[in-house]
């Protein structure tokens, strides 16, 4: 085995782990998003559209501006599931939009602490 196969086997795993704690992160927020819209649903439901929301926002975020489709498309897709309005279809987003507006805020605070200018550091995360 050549160091080129334990790379790509050890890439292949990294990227398994991550999907998963991803998917796992987004359960918890669709779950306390839930709660806070007090809808009433069960964990397998959650976990449904939390994988369906996952997987939507993974292709999306390759788009310019993906990650504000995502939340739109997010949104949607907590109206329809849930059978509900659009703003508690907002309401079970909004752990998951808070988490990402901090996530974002810190990202940039990084890379202009590593010498990027503001512009440049914006642009790199949402393109």
């Amino acid at each position: 085995m050549n160091t080129f196969e334990i790379i790509a086997g050890l890439s292949a795993v990294f990227i398994i782990i991550i999907f998963l704690i991803g998917l796992i992160l987004q359960i918890v927020l669709t779950y306390l998003g839930v709660k806070l819209a007090k809808i009433d649903t069960n964990l397998a439901n959650i976990t449904k559209v939390s994988l369906i929301k996952y997987i939507i926002g993974i292709i999306i975020s390759y788009v310019p501006l993906g990650i504000f489709i995502s939340y739109i498309v997010s949104v949607y897709i907590n109206k329809r599931y849930f059978n509900t309005s659009w703003k508690k279809g907002l309401i079970v987003e909004l752990p998951s939009l808070i988490l990402g507006v901090i996530i974002i805020i810190l990202a940039i605070v990084a890379l202009v602490y590593s010498g990027q200018d503001i512009y440049s550091a914006t642009m790199e995360l949402l393109y």
